[in-house]
């Protein structure tokens, strides 16, 4: 997947983890710089990477209560696992919005019909650097 790809990827409702994991090959984790419970959601601020590659920087704000998310799939999503990839068939309605070579993506996420939170992801440039894919 290249640049343009992973725009249409974003602006169709697509997880981040899986375009990042389609542009690498390397199925992406999270890296929690600081996380915390507070009045019924989990907020996360923390770093995706997939193998040796920062692919973004990331915030996360969910719902955490029992009605919104599993507790068995929040404790993994807890743990470090991309929110995308611990929640089959979450949707996201996305805003892209093009930096220079970055990209910033802000999304709504919806589960089983439900919003359950906002995220916010700045992809690094060498994400889409051709040449520079020492990580593949």
């Amino acid at each position: 997947m290249d640049r343009d790809g992973f725009l249409a990827h974003l602006r169709a409702g697509e997880t981040a983890t899986s375009g990042v994991e389609a542009i690498t090959g390397i199925k992406p984790e999270i890296v929690t710089i600081a996380s915390w419970d507070i009045l019924g959601q989990y907020i996360r601020k923390g770093v995706m990477v997939a193998g040796p590659l920062m692919a973004a920087i990331v915030s996360i704000e969910l719902l955490a209560d029992e009605d919104s998310i599993e507790p068995e799939l929040m404790a993994r999503i807890k743990s470090g696992e991309p929110t995308g990839a611990v929640l089959s068939g979450m949707g996201r309605r996305c805003r892209v919005v093009e930096r220079g070579l970055a990209i910033q993506a802000f999304a709504n996420l919806i589960y089983k019909g439900h919003t359950i939170g906002n995220c916010v992801e700045v992809f690094t440039e060498t994400l889409f650097r051709e040449g520079d894919k020492k990580w593949l």
